[in-house]
């Protein structure tokens, strides 16, 4: 592997063959298709109705969330 190191403007960079450069991106895609948890996960119509769910309960101002304050102030304390 051919490299050439290349400095301008106070920045590094690194110039080497296509040849290593698409070597070097092969590797890499097979690397990370092998790492646990980087697979894409595609959407279920579950994961769809549980996104529309949250999005409803955010969207509804009935049904909020009570501090302590709130409670307390509710209940007489």
């Amino acid at each position: 592997m051919t490299v050439k190191r290349l400095k301008l403007a106070g920045k590094e960079f690194v110039i080497l063959s296509r040849r290593d450069y698409v070597s070097m991106r092969d590797r890499l895609k097979i690397r990370t298709a092998k790492l646990p948890g980087k697979a894409k996960h595609k959407m279920s119509r579950q994961d769809y109705g549980d996104v529309a769910e949250a999005k409803r309960r955010l969207a509804d101002p009935n049904d909020r969330e009570w501090s302590l304050a709130d409670v307390k102030r509710e209940l007489g304390f």
